[in-house]
C-alpha cells in the first residue's frame, strides 16, 4: 500500500440488534368451580314443580257452603238411622229383649241403644272420610274432607278422633247442647268453615264438584223420608212395644 495515498477512515461495524420478540400471552381458560357444577346437576326442577302444584292446590281449596254440609248431614244421618234400626231389631230378637214404651224412661236399654247409635255414627263417618275422603251424603254434594291446605285424605286415626270429638261435644252434661250449637256456628260463620273437631285434627271440608240436580235432591229426600218412616216403624213395632217375653 502506497503511503502517499490517503486512506479513508473505516467506520466501525456495529452488529445488527434484533428487536426483542415479545410473545403475546395466550388467554387462559377459567377453571370452573366444582360446587356450582354439582349444584346444577341436582334435580331441582321436580321440587319446584311440586311446590307450585301445592301452592295451586292451596289456592283452589274452597271451603264448603254450610247449606251443602247440612244437606249432606241429613242424608248421612238418614242412612245411620236405618243401620241403627236394623241393629236394634237384631238385638231385640236375638236376645229376646224388648222395651215397653211406658217404661222406656227407666229402662237401661235406652242408654245401650243410644250408645249403639253413637258408635255406628262414629264408625260410619270415620271410615268413609278416611277411605273415600267423603261420606255418601258429602259425595252427592261434591264435598270432600281433607287435611287443610293440601289435597290429602285424613288418616283413619285422625278421622276417628275428629268424629269422637264431634260426638263428644254433644253429650257433655248440661252444656253439651250449647257447645254443640257454638261448634255449628263456627262451621257456618267462620272463614274456613271449620268446627272445633276440624281445627283439632287440621281438617277442612271443601267443594270439589257440583251437587246433584234439584229434582234429584227432591226425589232423594222423598225416598229418605220413606226410609226414616220405615225405620221408626220397625223400632216402634218390634223393639219398643212388645215387652219382655
Amino acid at each position: 500500500m502506497d503511503p502517499n495515498i490517503p486512506t479513508q477512515p473505516t467506520q466501525p461495524i456495529t452488529p445488527e440488534v434484533q428487536p426483542p420478540v415479545t410473545q403475546t400471552p395466550q388467554p387462559t381458560q377459567p377453571i370452573e368451580p366444582i360446587i356450582p357444577v354439582i349444584q346444577s346437576s341436582l334435580p331441582q326442577a321436580p321440587i319446584m314443580q311440586d311446590n307450585q302444584t301445592q301452592q295451586q292446590t292451596i289456592s283452589t281449596n274452597k271451603p264448603s257452603r254450610a247449606t251443602y254440609r247440612l244437606s249432606a248431614v241429613i242424608i248421612d244421618n238418614g242412612i245411620i238411622l236405618g243401620l241403627w234400626s236394623v241393629v236394634c231389631l237384631l238385638i231385640a230378637f236375638i236376645f229376646n229383649i224388648h222395651i215397653l214404651i211406658k217404661n222406656a224412661n227407666n229402662n237401661p236399654l235406652i242408654t245401650v241403644y243410644s250408645l249403639i247409635g253413637g258408635i255406628i255414627s262414629i264408625i260410619y263417618f270415620s271410615y268413609f272420610h278416611a277411605h273415600d275422603g267423603a261420606s255418601p251424603g258429602k259425595k252427592l254434594y261434591g264435598l270432600r274432607v281433607i287435611v287443610i291446605n293440601t289435597s290429602s285424605k285424613l288418616t283413619y286415626s285422625k278421622s276417628f278422633l275428629r268424629e269422637l270429638v264431634k260426638s263428644g261435644i254433644a253429650i257433655i252434661p248440661i252444656v253439651g247442647g250449647l257447645l254443640n250449637l257454638i261448634n255449628g256456628g263456627l262451621v257456618v260463620f267462620s272463614k274456613t268453615k271449620q268446627g272445633v273437631h276440624d281445627s283439632l285434627v287440621k281438617s277442612q271440608v271443601i267443594e270439589v264438584g257440583k251437587p246433584i240436580s234439584l229434582w234429584k235432591q227432591l226425589l232423594l229426600y222423598l225416598l229418605l223420608l220413606a226410609f226414616w218412616a220405615a225405620s221408626l216403624l220397625i223400632l216402634v213395632v218390634f223393639v219398643f212395644s212388645i215387652g219382655p217375653k
